[in-house]
């Protein structure tokens, strides 16, 4: 998927492949990031911070219907679980303000 483009191309870009938006995208909650390929680094590289992955384009999935604030918080429980360097876990963490639960 486009990495380096706003958050909108990206929605776009999972409109145009819905198989992603619960497979490969889905898994930025069950997989570990690395240096230069982690939805925290992405989200503080970014130069369209209105686009971010968890302010703009989470968020924009949940209000599509495309996933759930449960889902989404079940994603983040286990990322949460797992032995994070500390940027990677304040994103989790910062990612429920974007996204509450009902």
């Amino acid at each position: 998927m486009p990495g380096g483009r706003r958050g909108r191309h990206l929605l776009k870009y999972l409109d145009a492949h819905p198989l992603f938006v619960d497979t490969t995208f889905a898994a930025l909650f069950d997989v570990d990031g690395i240096r230069g390929a982690s939805p925290a680094q992405r989200d503080e590289t970014t130069p369209w911070r209105e686009e971010r992955l968890d302010s703009f384009v989470i968020p924009a999935l949940v209000a599509d219907g495309r996933w759930t604030a449960a889902f989404v918080h079940a994603g983040i429980d286990r990322a949460l679980a797992r032995d994070l360097p500390a940027y990677q876990a304040r994103w989790f963490r910062g990612l429920t303000a974007h996204v509450p639960l009902p």
